[in-house]
């Protein structure tokens, strides 16, 4: 069994942004026939972070998008690469998800900075580790609680 997934839609009149993939086949097909049904096109994909549960979904959601583009930072980017190109993960990645996943995986372009764009994108402590959720909430809390509030 896998852990939750989660693909965020970012939508204008038109046009949509979706924020990191899903893994298989039929779970990426069906999050594009979900944006499909909003009347959305699909412009770009930005991946948060570099483990391939983020974005091995890519190469299918271009299929289905083909003027889109994944994106993703100089950090994220490089994490990708390695999950990509890493003998043993892609061994895992093949074995846990056999025929369900791309045999060659795309990755994302970077994300580079220009007029009108920030200079520092948001980032975003996404270490898995058990107890540590990172959550806008539960960061706003500690920073309380450091400060001597409840």
């Amino acid at each position: 069994m896998w852990s939750p997934c989660s693909s965020t839609l970012i939508s204008g009149g038109r046009d949509a942004v979706l924020v990191d993939t899903l893994i298989t086949y039929d779970q990426v097909d069906a999050l594009a026939d979900w944006v499909v049904g909003f009347g959305k096109r699909v412009v770009g994909v930005l991946v948060t972070h570099g483990h391939s549960d983020h974005w091995i979904g890519l190469a299918r959601l271009l299929e289905r998008f083909p003027g889109a583009r994944g994106l993703a930072t100089e950090e994220v980017l490089a994490r990708a690469r390695h999950e990509a190109t890493d003998d043993a993960l892609r061994t895992y990645w093949q074995t846990v998800f056999p025929g369900e996943i791309p045999a060659e995986p795309v990755l994302p372009e970077l994300l580079r900075h220009g007029p009108g764009r920030p200079r520092r994108p948001l980032t975003a402590d996404h270490r898995h580790r058990p107890g540590r959720h990172g959550t806008l909430d539960d960061r706003a809390r500690a920073v309380d609680r450091r400060r001597g509030r409840r």
